[in-house]
Parts: structure tokens; sequence; C-alpha cells
């Protein structure tokens, strides 16, 4: 359990880190809505590897 807490909050001090960076040089040189949707595609990738598997384990075969 503490290895699942190290791992999350190491993703965290990353993410605080990388994602303002990144974010200004999408907003400054892209758009400054950019930003917003890189956001918004992430969240919806993370969703879709979260959710997809456990649809995955609850779908049953009907024969």
């Amino acid at each position: 359990m503490l290895a699942t807490r190290g791992s999350l909050q190491a993703l965290q001090s990353l993410g605080a880190s990388v994602g303002p960076i990144t974010a200004g040089i999408l907003f400054t040189y892209v758009a400054p809505l950019a930003p917003f949707l890189v956001a918004l595609l992430t969240l919806l990738l993370a969703g879709r590897l979260i959710i997809g598997p456990l649809v995955k384990k609850n779908r049953q075969v009907v024969a």
C-alpha cells in the first residue's frame, strides 16, 4: 500500500512540474484553448484506461 502511495505521489509531482510548462507552451504557440483540449483528451484517455478493463471483466459470454 505504501508503494502505491509513493507511485501516486511521484506522478502527482511530475504532473505539477511538467503540466504548467506544457500548458504554457501550448497556450503560447498553439492556441489559448489548446491546454484545455489536451487536458480533456488526457482525462478521457485515463477514464478509458480505468473503465475499459472493468467493462471487459463484467461481460458475460452468452452461448
